[in-house]
């Protein structure tokens, strides 16, 4: 079926668009429908309902085109429901846009106090006689004196005291006197007199010598001995 019907002039007797008002071969201007024109179809009609069609072709067109862009960026149900799982920048809620910062993650371990160096030694004083209580933490010539065959015991005392070090003990002369830690890390000792004369001791951490003391030995046991 055409978009518009034809009609037949009543002149010439030929058919004609009915959109014509005047026949195009005798030119007589045409009478009502005409002569031979189909007698349930409206050509007004038949153009009006053409031009409706075109115009819900274009709308449909339209709409295709300006809805697809929105259509690639919409996500799929999937995507939505994992976007409200927590990710690496942080938990997406309901509104879309609106974004919650995961809680803050806490460190247990103290990395400040880790990278602090241990405390250094300050000062160390080397003490005999302990139980007596004497000791030598004045002058700069400290000393003490002991007989043959006595022993004293001696310790070393540190600034700060809780520091953490390995004390050696040596004598200058083992033949006056000997030395022999008797404790964890070596900050207490036992010295021997072995012979009369005088020695040092000396008390070294970490290869540095920190303290010493000059020990006296007395040859008087020696002599009560020979009587």
């Amino acid at each position: 079926m055409s978009v518009a019907s034809e009609i037949k002039c009543a002149r010439c007797d030929r058919k004609y668009s009915a959109v014509r008002a005047r026949c195009p071969f005798c030119g007589a201007q045409r009478l009502g429908r005409g002569k031979y024109s189909d007698e349930y179809e409206s050509t007004r009609g038949k153009m009006l309902l053409s031009i409706l069609i075109m115009l819900v072709l274009v709308v449909a067109a339209g709409v295709l085109v300006f809805s697809a862009p929105a259509l690639e960026e919409d996500e799929s149900p999937e995507m939505s429901e994992s976007s409200n799982l927590p990710g690496e920048d942080g938990i997406q809620t309901d509104e879309g846009d609106n974004f919650v910062e995961p809680p803050p993650v806490i460190d247990d371990d103290d990395d400040d106090d880790d990278d602090e160096p241990p405390p250094a030694l300050q000062s160390a004083t080397i003490l005999h006689n302990v139980r007596g209580g004497q000791s030598f933490t004045g002058g700069d010539n400290p000393e003490y004196t002991m007989s043959v065959g006595d022993q004293e015991p001696v310790i070393l005392r540190t600034v700060p005291r809780d520091i953490d070090v390995v004390v050696e003990w040596s004598s200058s002369n083992p033949s006056v006197f000997d030395v022999v830690a008797n404790s964890p890390g070596g900050r207490e000792a036992n010295t021997h007199a072995a012979g009369p004369g005088q020695a040092t001791l000396s008390a070294t951490v970490d290869g540095e010598v920190v303290a010493t003391v000059l020990v006296r030995v007395r040859a008087e046991q020696a002599a009560q001995a020979q009587t």
